[in-house]
């Protein structure tokens, strides 16, 4: 008669190096069911470490929990190694039409690429001419404006010139048209 021989859940600890937290966290998210003693504690038997060990390794290579849950449910159904190396001999492809395949491939992605290129290219270069004919539109506006501005600016300093000649004139009459005081009359 053989006994299976159980462990408690500090032991698989320290047996797979899972934390006691991630363990229970494990059982509920995969769904495994883990045998009780009579005081309620769980214990664990050989197949439940490796099964720890095994959900450690496919976690390892990526696979989250729920994938985990579907691989253990169809752990029956999964190819053995041996089954794998023959279906994968059999999807091997020659190097002659891998070559050519792989060429075939390359040229398509090649011409995809071209061709989604070429249209970005155009849609680009017919924004960069309409931005073009845009900036020199605005320059030749902003050129006139500055004309207007410049004449107008012009006009503003010969009429100010004009009268500040005319109040020196003014000035100057005045002065000329003042009486002599007696005292320029006879000194001179």
């Amino acid at each position: 008669m053989i006994v299976d021989e159980f462990y408690t859940i500090g032991q698989v600890y320290e047996l797979t190096g899972i934390e006691i937290s991630q363990l229970r966290y494990i059982e509920k998210m995969v769904g495994l069911q883990i045998k009780r003693n009579v005081a309620g504690e769980r214990i664990y038997t050989q197949a439940n470490l490796e099964t720890f060990k095994f959900i450690s390794e496919l976690k390892d290579k990526g696979l989250n929990y729920k994938a985990i849950k579907n691989v253990l449910e169809h752990k029956g159904e999964i190819l053995s190694d041996d089954e794998k190396k023959k279906a994968t001999e059999s999807l091997i492809i020659p190097d002659a039409k891998l070559q050519k395949f792989m060429e075939m491939i390359k040229t398509t992605i090649d011409k995809s690429i071209d061709a989604k290129v070429s249209l970005k290219i155009e849609s680009i270069v017919n924004s960069v001419d309409i931005l073009v004919k845009q900036n020199q539109s605005l320059k030749e506006e902003l050129e006139h404006e500055h004309e207007k501005h410049f004449i107008e600016l012009d006009k503003k300093l010969t009429n100010l010139r004009n009268v500040q000649i005319e109040n020196q004139n003014l000035i100057i009459k005045k002065q000329q048209e003042k009486p002599k005081t007696w005292y320029k009359r006879i000194f001179g």
